[in-house]
This record gives structure tokens, sequence and C-alpha cells, in this order.
């Protein structure tokens, strides 16, 4: 599985790339862009897109937007990694398609068993 994970802030993106790696997980490109992760996800190579919510340049709806609207992404699931869990930005994500919601603070066995859903057993 080939992910992209999109936050500004260096220390989370580092955190869930060791997860994943944890998880087996090893295809794994990290970016503090949204402008960058956007491109990574029109070369259709990633089928996981995990994205913070508040970023600068564009927020994660508005990246989660981009991708579902470009066909060159090949609909990766997207989900949304943050520190919101306000009732109007979870609505809006669901509105735009994410796959699914996480916030912060989390552990582990969350983000797996959200990725599970997604694509079954990691093991």
């Amino acid at each position: 599985m080939n992910v992209i994970i999109v936050d500004d802030q260096g220390q989370m993106r580092t955190l869930v790339q060791r997860i994943l790696e944890g998880f087996g997980i090893t295809g794994i490109r990290c970016t503090a862009s949204p402008v960058e992760a956007l491109a990574l996800a029109r070369s259709g190579r990633f089928q996981l897109v995990i994205s913070d919510y508040t970023m600068p340049e564009m927020d994660g709806l508005e990246l989660l937007a981009r991708i579902r609207k470009d066909p060159a992404t090949n609909n990766p699931h997207v989900i949304m990694l943050t520190g919101s869990g306000e009732r109007s930005i979870v609505e809006k994500a669901v509105s735009l398609g994410v796959s699914d919601y996480v916030v912060k603070p989390f552990r582990a066995a969350d983000l797996r068993a959200k990725i599970q859903r997604l694509f079954g057993d990691l093991s």
C-alpha cells in the first residue's frame, strides 16, 4: 500500500509514519505541503492519504475536495487526522467524501482499525 501523510507539523508526520511502518506499511511519502500532497496524489500511485485539517496553503477539506474532483488521483481513500472534532467540520468532510476521521490525540490502534476497515487485515 502506498500512503501520503500530509501535516504541517513535522513531529506528527514522523509519528504517523512510524505507526504505519509498525503496521508493515512501507510505501510512505510525507509532506508538509497540501499542494505537494495533491501533486503526489495526481500520480495515481497512492491508495491512502492521511491529512491534517489545519494547514497553510489549503486546509484538509480543500485538499480532500481537490482529490475527489481530480480523476488523475485514482480516488484514494482519505483519512482526516485532526485536533478538531467540531461537528460542522466532520459533516463537511463527510459531504466531500472523506473515508474516515481520526481526532487527535489518538492511539495507534485507532488508526489501525480505521485503515483495516478500508483495506482489510494489515497482517
